[in-house]
């Protein structure tokens, strides 16, 4: 992306995503500069975790945000009169009747036949997920400040006890 758009990472998400979704409280975390807020993490043992700031990750696991704005990003999402999201809800790999991958959204049928978009993510003591349904204008977003090889999928299954009808 920064050849094609000839800027760094961190100017595409501002001027992209953060700027216009006017999320104020999502950055990208560099060494020496991590927000005051910012909550510690921890592992399943309880153990306080490093806070990744690794170039290499800027992309992934050195982006950190607020609930609030996953929020905004979550309603953007839910928008697919904008052309940009259509797309990026399309089923690049497999079908949706067997959950298909669409730029890099997971997505699948419902029991009852609406679409369930959705994400992971996270890093060394954070763990994240973002599931939402565009047809029911709906959905959620769950962030923890601990992450051990089961965190994920409890934020999966909190989910699905929550939007439960």
């Amino acid at each position: 992306m920064e050849t094609i758009y000839n800027n760094p990472y961190e100017k595409l998400l501002k001027v992209y995503f953060t700027d216009p979704l006017k999320m104020k409280n999502t950055f990208i975390l560099k060494p020496g500069k991590l927000p005051g807020q910012m909550a510690k993490g921890y592992d399943g043992k309880g153990r306080i975790m490093p806070i990744i700031d690794w170039d290499d990750l800027q992309v992934a696991a050195s982006i950190a945000s607020s609930s609030s704005d996953m929020l905004k990003y979550m309603a953007f999402q839910l928008n697919e009169a904008d052309p940009v999201v259509k797309l990026s809800h399309e089923p690049t790999f497999g079908k949706l009747e067997d959950g298909a991958i669409a730029l890099n959204w997971k997505i699948r049928k419902t029991d009852d036949g609406k679409r369930s978009i959705s994400h992971t993510g996270g890093s060394l003591g954070f763990s994240s997920y973002m599931v939402f349904y565009p047809d029911l204008n709906t959905g959620i977003v769950l962030l923890s400040n601990e992450a051990d090889q089961g965190t994920q999928n409890e934020l999966i299954a909190l989910s699905e006890k929550i939007l439960k009808p």
